[in-house]
């Protein structure tokens, strides 16, 4: 009766998160069915990585340096932040093979946004696991931080993933565009690199100021910091859009 609980305690701000920007993104750019197909896919993110945990395990063990803050960076920036980053790509790109026939019909916008949802999917289970150990009082302030942080990593991944795809202008481009126009190959691994860097930048960010002791207007200026970046990127889409 607990587990059931908190599984729909964690699964009221994932909805309220999908309804904000079902309601706040251009009309028709999100389609809410294909929504909730990215997040149950997002769930797979969770199996993903501890599947990884089961071929390596230790993976997360500190790795001993001379400087303790090294050990700390090289913990919450490469062992926690980028493979939880790269799963959760993992899971987006499972429901993008699942919805292969259709992916080219989603609009840029809707293709960042479709990218946080997965990411939601993996902060639910997360959040859930987290409630079940520490108790249910964990899952507020992780729904409105952790859950944030998440979804802000999954946009910021989703916005590269889309501008990837976005056709290369033929006139006054720069040196990179020449480079990558005839070679969309080349462009998308550039692309989904600088995505994912991003993602795990942010990411490593907000794990190293928390497991360093730093404040909480910290964690808030560094999310604050992706809700700009969020939000920029996706004001570009929509413009090279044309919405």
């Amino acid at each position: 009766m607990i587990s059931l609980f908190y599984l729909l305690a964690a699964f009221i701000p994932v909805f309220a998160y999908i309804c904000i920007i079902w309601a706040t993104t251009p009309w028709k750019s999100i389609n809410l069915k294909t929504a909730f197909q990215y997040l149950f896919t997002g769930l797979i993110s969770i199996g993903i990585i501890l599947t990884y945990f089961k071929l390596f395990p230790g993976c997360q063990d500190a790795i001993e340096t001379s400087d303790l803050s090294i050990s700390l960076i090289i913990f919450c920036f490469i062992q926690v932040a980028l493979i939880e980053e790269l799963c959760k790509l993992s899971a987006f790109s499972i429901c993008e093979r699942v919805r292969k026939d259709e992916v080219h019909y989603d609009s840029p916008i809707g293709t960042m946004f479709y990218s946080g949802i997965s990411a939601l999917g993996f902060a639910f289970l997360e959040n859930v696991n987290y409630a079940l150990t520490y108790g249910g009082d964990v899952l507020f302030i992780r729904s409105v931080v952790s859950m944030l942080v998440h979804f802000l990593c999954g946009l910021i991944v989703g916005y590269w993933i889309a501008a990837s795809r976005l056709p290369a202008k033929a006139a006054n481009i720069s040196l990179f565009e020449h480079i990558v126009y005839h070679r969309p190959v080349l462009k998308k691994v550039i692309y989904y690199i600088i995505g994912i860097s991003c993602a795990v930048t942010l990411h490593g960010l907000y794990d190293y100021n928390i497991l360093s002791g730093g404040d909480g207007v910290t964690s808030y200026m560094i999310i604050f910091g992706g809700v700009v970046s969020a939000y920029l990127a996706a004001k570009s889409l929509m413009e090279k859009s044309k919405y």
